[in-house]
Parts: structure tokens; C-alpha cells; sequence
């Protein structure tokens, strides 16, 4: 790739990535209902229609449409995805959650413990549905076959740099893996938008080893030339060798430093 026609925000980083690129998926406000919370809404053995197929292979999203309300606020025709699930959640970008006056906590999909509640409205009943709201965490789909490629594991955390005038380096990225996902960035409607990214748009992974030892450094060295370790480094020495004992002079980024005192690194 010249310098000429290489995307903007990869001048800088394209010798720090995996040039394997991964596209773009943007997440709109969407539900996620179980059985029992589907014949409430819509009524006994309704069965979801699908409406068209997902990139994520065996999901889709529905026919069916809820209104998700609060004291504060409404949003309507919000979609079903399908299939149904074990437990009931909703999903929101930022600024739909400042409409419904809700602070929806920033989590993985699926982690609804004490999150944010709401009323789910559909044609047939409604639900007070007491925890279940959520802003998901943008994150990377991986199958087995691409974590071995890029060297991470389930849980893991990347910077993402996505190209374009608007783009930027995505840090914090969420590895989540299952045999059936499909290589796709996940982002809700206010980061693509933020970004001017679009279904499809490609992306790429951030080669830490290279970027936290070089660019990184260069970019953003502490005082007295002292090495900084990111959080992406610290969880790739402690799952390469266990306990780990950080050396003396070495700074941690704030994500890093919290990642040590969770695990109760010395």
C-alpha cells in the first residue's frame, strides 16, 4: 500500500497492524427477548418472523417491534432480534439511553446483572422489566480459527484503527469468540457515527507487540524515558507466565494499573 493511497488513519500505524482486515458491523438499538417475555409481548406460542439474516451466522433480526419506555422517556418500533434467549435485554447506544433518562451501564452483551430497567411494550401486554438495559461494549466477533491468527484469546482487550477522515484508533475492543461468529467489529450507532463508519467499512487490528514497544513509546514516553506497559501487555505476560511481578521503573497506563490490582500483581 503507498503512502499516496493509504487510508488516513493508517499513514501512521500500517506497519503496527494485521493486515487482515475486519469489516465493520453497526448495532442500532435492538431487544433480545426469551420465550416466556415473547407471549407476553406479542401472545402465547408466538414464534418470531424472521425478517432477514444477520452476518453473525443463525441470528437474524425479526418482523416484531417493542416500545422501550420510561418515566422519562419513549423510543418505538425498536427491533427484536431472534432467536430468543435465556434472559431478556435490551441494547442501546449512549445517547438512546440519555433519551430514556436511563445511565445504562457500559457491559458485555449478556452481562445484565443490576443494569438498567424499563418497560417493554408490544402489541399483546407489556413488561416491567426490572434489569436488562445495557450499553454493549464494542467488540471484535473471533471463530477459534481467527484467534489463532491474531494471537488473543476470549476476553481479550485490542486497539482497533479504523480508517477514513474521521477514523481513529479504537482502544478496549472486546474479544468474544464462539465457533459460529464471523470476523465483524461491532459498534453502536453513536461510535459509527463518531467515526463516519458504515456496514461493511474495513477495519484492523492493532499488532501490540509492535505498537506498545515502538509507536507507543515514541508517541507518549513517560518522564525519564521509563518503560510504559499497556493493558494489552500485561495480559499477554500473565497469560504466557502466570503471576507476574512488575518491574522496577516500569509506568502502567491507568487500564493496566487496574487490570494489576484486580489480579493483585505486586
Amino acid at each position: 500500500m503507498s503512502e499516496r493511497n493509504a487510508p488516513p488513519t493508517l499513514l501512521a500505524l500500517q506497519d503496527y497492524v494485521f493486515h487482515r482486515p475486519v469489516p465493520v458491523g453497526v448495532s442500532n438499538r435492538h431487544v433480545h427477548l426469551c420465550d416466556a417475555d415473547i407471549s407476553r409481548l406479542f401472545g402465547p406460542r408466538h414464534l418470531l418472523s424472521k425478517r432477514r439474516d444477520i452476518v453473525q451466522k443463525g441470528q437474524f433480526s425479526c418482523q416484531e417491534v417493542v416500545t422501550v419506555a420510561t418515566s422519562a422517556g419513549v423510543l418505538r418500533d425498536v427491533r427484536v432480534m431472534g432467536p430468543s434467549r435465556a434472559r431478556t435485554q435490551v441494547e442501546l447506544a449512549p445517547s438512546d439511553a440519555r433519551e430514556l433518562g436511563l445511565r445504562a451501564p457500559l457491559r458485555p452483551s449478556g452481562d445484565t446483572n443490576d443494569s438498567a430497567g424499563c418497560v417493554l411494550i408490544g402489541p399483546k401486554g407489556s413488561i416491567d422489566l426490572a434489569a436488562g438495559v445495557l450499553i454493549p461494549e464494542r467488540h471484535l466477533h473471533m471463530s477459534p480459527r481467527d484467534t489463532a491468527f491474531f494471537g488473543v484469546a476470549q476476553g481479550d482487550r485490542l486497539r482497533v484503527a479504523v480508517p477514513g477522515r474521521r477514523g481513529g484508533l479504537l482502544a478496549d475492543v472486546l474479544v468474544r469468540v464462539h465457533e459460529r461468529f464471523v470476523l465483524e467489529l461491532h459498534l453502536d450507532t453513536d461510535e459509527a457515527g463518531a467515526l463516519l463508519a458504515r456496514n461493511g467499512d474495513l477495519t484492523y487490528v492493532v499488532d501490540d507487540e509492535r505498537l506498545g514497544v515502538d509507536l507507543n513509546l515514541r508517541l507518549a514516553r513517560p518522564p525519564g524515558g521509563r518503560r510504559l506497559m499497556t493493558e494489552s501487555e500485561l495480559r499477554r505476560v500473565v497469560r504466557t507466565e502466570g503471576r507476574v511481578r512488575i518491574p522496577h521503573g516500569v509506568l502502567l497506563t491507568p487500564s493496566a494499573r487496574d487490570l494489576a490490582r484486580r489480579l493483585k500483581l505486586d
